[in-house]
């Protein structure tokens, strides 16, 4: 008889929902151009940003050589290969604050410019069995954080410094 492997995250989502959070879908090549290009990190420039208001994207993969460091997992159980690869997905925009009435700004003395940027790093183990589906999960589970048990996002509570969840 085959063996078959099986992948268990440990936990069942009961009482877990699946959300949806709106992504972005890039047309890269028409909206994008790259702002700097090294090895294992690229920044990307929205075309049609202004110079004082710049909208980026940055994408960088690192090599783990440890994916097993400060985890719980008992050495016993541990992989062969305990390398991984650490990605990075960051995005930073300004936004522009201004007193507007209909499409006439009322007093051009007044703005101000708010940074405000978000980032995602994902440790992945170097394992011929992990799958892209995996990941994505991972990164479903880790948005869903910021989500309360309605599905709404929580960010104004965490904000305010509010970490428990309202329902917990």
């Amino acid at each position: 008889m085959a063996s078959t492997i099986v992948l268990d995250n440990g936990f069942t989502r009961t009482g877990m929902v699946a959300a949806t959070i709106p992504a972005t879908v890039y047309d890269y090549s028409g909206a994008f151009a790259i702002k700097s290009n090294k090895p294992g990190e690229q920044i990307l420039t929205a075309k049609n940003a202004a110079n004082d208001q710049p909208f980026t994207i940055r994408v960088a993969v690192q090599d783990i050589k440890d994916i097993y460091r400060n985890t719980p997992i008992s050495p016993a159980f541990k992989s062969a290969n305990p390398t991984g690869k650490a990605i990075l997905v960051q995005s930073f925009q300004v936004i522009r604050k201004y007193l507007k009435d209909g499409a006439t700004i009322v007093d051009p003395t007044y703005r101000i410019d708010l940074p405000h940027g978000a980032r995602i790093v994902m440790d992945l183990p170097n394992d011929g069995d992990y799958t892209d589906a995996m990941a994505a999960q991972l990164l479903a589970d880790t948005a869903g954080a910021i989500l309360d048990y309605l599905g709404v996002v929580r960010i104004g509570d965490l904000r305010k410094g509010a970490l428990t969840p309202r329902d917990l």
